[in-house]
């Protein structure tokens, strides 16, 4: 079971027909990712992932904030079976700056390193302002 979340309406149409389309299929909600243990059963959970930033084509004002993201990161955590994976692409500047960026950073480094394994990572050959990919395992 694949369940996808965006706060606009644009993203939920634009991943429902994108999803039909290749004959795929998933439970698209128009929700914060804040909100996906509304949705999901802890300890369940597969993989986790994130693309925070805002939606190419889109309203460039409406993009992901630092006040939710801690709440859909911790939320997604919890949600995460034993031996499951979280993947971040962690998108900055322009429009959205890189108060996002810097915030996500200091909060990886709180997370319990007994029951996760954070790498974060860069691109050392793009220019500008590539994401920044981040890998979360949790422990057995």
């Amino acid at each position: 079971r694949v369940l996808s979340f965006d706060i606009q309406q644009s993203a939920v149409d634009q991943t429902k027909a994108l999803l039909e389309q290749e004959g795929l299929s998933a439970q698209v909600i128009l929700d914060s990712h804040a909100h996906m243990e509304r949705y999901a059963q802890a300890g369940m959970v597969d993989c986790v992932v994130f693309n925070f930033g805002r939606l190419p084509g889109g309203d460039p004002h409406i993009f992901t904030r630092a006040e939710s993201f801690v709440t859909a990161i911790g939320a997604g955590l919890r949600l995460l079976r034993p031996g499951g994976v979280m993947a971040i692409a962690l998108y900055y500047g322009k429009e959205n700056g890189y108060e996002e960026r810097d915030a996500v950073l200091e909060y990886l480094k709180t997370v319990d390193d007994r029951t996760y394994t954070v790498l974060c990572c860069q691109w050392s050959n793009r220019r500008g302002e590539p994401p920044l990919p981040v890998f979360i395992w949790k422990e057995h």
